[in-house]
Parts: structure tokens; C-alpha cells; sequence
């Protein structure tokens, strides 16, 4: 089954929450660390991707390239809040899954979200440069993100 979301819909949606009530920042590498977490969790709990974009392994951690590119003009600033807030296209279960996910990663700095990455198995294990297997994902994080998520 192919996802029906793109990972830029999917960082919009996180761009827009990081400005939500002023939560804090979001910068293109804690972007990246986000849409990471958010299919990792995804294929543990529904054992489907969220979104169909790849994920590569860079020197910085897992990346959706083409999310990269777009916000990279912003190096390591605070990516502006779109002013777009309708989400109509994503469907309530995924908003909440959302929720939950930017609930529990978001409160981390990018800087700390990168050496998390950095401990995952499916991460290291990919290579520099190289897809991160959605399968990979889904056998190397499930205990680590699930128990992550009962802490918060």
C-alpha cells in the first residue's frame, strides 16, 4: 500500500506545530530527526510508512532529501512558520499521531535529536549516503521509540 502523504506535507505539519503556542524552534536538522522518528513509529505501530519519501543516512543523521533541499536556505535558523494552517488533507488519526510524536521528540534540541539518531542501529548500519530501509526502521527502533513515548 502506498502512503498517501508526502514527507513535505508531513514537515509542514511539524513546522506549523513548532509555531503552534510558540513551543520553540524547529531547524532543518531537527526537522530531518522529526520526519525520521515520525516513520520509524509509524511502521512500529501500523506496519505501514507515513509518508512514501526515502531516508538516507548523512554524516548528520538521517535525512528526507528532498525536505533537506527545501529548507535548506535556512542552514541551522529557525524555519518561518508557512502561515498556512489548514491541514484538511492529512486525516484526523494522523494528526494525532502527529501530535503525539512532536509531543515527544519536539521538546529535544536538534543537537540532541541528531545524537540519538546517531545510537540507532538502522542508522549506523545504512552507511553514509545510503537508504535507511524501511524494514530496517521497523525491527532496529520499535522497543527504543516505543518506550520512548511511555516516558513522555
Amino acid at each position: 500500500m502506498t502512503p498517501e502523504y508526502s514527507a513535505l506535507q508531513i514537515a509542514d505539519y511539524f513546522i506549523f506545530k513548532a509555531h503552534e503556542g510558540k513551543r520553540g524552534s524547529i531547524s532543518n536538522l531537527k526537522l530531518q530527526k522529526l520526519l525520521y522518528y515520525a516513520q520509524g513509529l509509524h511502521l512500529v505501530r501500523f506496519n505501514r510508512p507515513l509518508f512514501r519519501d526515502r531516508i538516507h543516512a548523512w554524516t548528520y543523521g538521517p535525512v528526507v532529501v528532498n525536505a533537506y533541499h527545501k529548507y535548506k536556505e535556512w542552514e541551522d535558523r529557525e524555519i518561518p512558520a508557512t502561515g498556512d494552517d489548514d491541514f484538511s488533507h492529512i486525516d484526523e488519526k494522523t494528526m494525532q499521531f502527529l501530535d503525539e510524536v512532536h509531543e515527544a521528540f519536539g521538546k529535544f534540541t536538534a543537537f540532541r535529536l541528531m545524537e540519538m539518531s546517531h545510537g540507532d542501529d538502522c542508522w549506523k548500519n545504512a552507511g553514509t549516503g545510503n537508504e535507511i530501509t524501511l524494514e530496517s526502521m521497523r525491527e532496529e527502533l520499535g522497543k527504543y521509540l516505543q518506550c520512548l513515548l511511555n516516558e513522555t
